[in-house]
């Protein structure tokens, strides 16, 4: 079956047609069904600031592992991430550390300094406030959640341009963050070398990074909103 018949069986029966982010509702567009956005949120209880990151000895990247199967560890470029990986410690070994984190087992301990396997929110939180460079390669996502944490935390972001990345709503280039215009080795790693020696840089798309995804409100806002638009659906019937 292909897309646009996918898209008509999943929209045509709703009656309200509602997404979580501005690349699913630019997707449906080009069928002809509008959409509200409502995003999920997130917590910004459980991630913030945590000011240590300046107790860094080296400049921390960090990246999304997965190795569940071929399709996500594909969709996901975790390979990229590791090539890249690979290139920046060889040119600049005394200068980074490459951070991962992730639900499946690292079989790349001789990349990765340090990995952080199915780790508690606080957890996570404080992996985030490490990193200093948050790159996420995914070309297919509803709405990346991991980057908007790492965003909350200040973490620089460094994502690409694709349709479906899941950024979208929140990555904008040269105001948020970094929007890689092309996956060539080479280029990704001139962008990313700007980064590692430009502190200011970083903490500019950190604090801007962090203030756009306070803008797109919290998960319980964002419900209130969903919670609000079947009630008023239900008042018309």
């Amino acid at each position: 079956m292909n897309e646009s018949k996918i898209i008509e069986k999943i929209m045509k029966p709703s009656t309200k047609k509602i997404v979580n982010s501005i690349c699913l509702k630019n997707k449906f567009l080009k069928y002809g069904f509008d959409s509200e956005i409502i995003r999920p949120g997130n917590d910004f209880d459980i991630f913030y600031p945590m000011n240590i990151r300046k107790d860094n000895k080296k400049i921390i990247i960090g990246g999304l592992y997965n190795n569940r199967n071929k399709e996500h560890r594909g969709r996901k470029r975790v390979d990229l991430f590791l090539e890249v990986a690979k290139k920046l410690k060889d040119i600049l070994p005394d200068k980074i550390e490459i951070h991962m984190m992730g639900d499946d087992i690292l079989k790349e301990k001789n990349i990765v300094d340090f990995y952080l396997k199915s780790p508690s929110e606080k957890e996570k939180n404080k992996f985030f406030n490490r990193v200093d460079i948050w790159v996420t390669f995914s070309c297919s996502e509803g709405l990346h959640i991991p980057p908007q944490e790492a965003m909350l935390s200040e973490a620089c972001v460094v994502g690409v341009d694709e349709e479906l990345a899941g950024t979208q709503d929140y990555l904008i280039n040269d105001r948020t963050g970094i929007v890689l215009k092309s996956t060539e080795i080479d280029y990704i790693l001139t962008m990313l070398k700007i980064l590692i020696f430009d502190s200011e840089q970083r903490n500019f798309f950190g604090k801007t990074g962090r203030k756009k995804i306070l803008e797109l409100g919290d998960r319980e806002e964002n419900m209130k909103k969903l919670i609000n638009i079947f009630e008023r659906d239900m008042e018309k019937k």
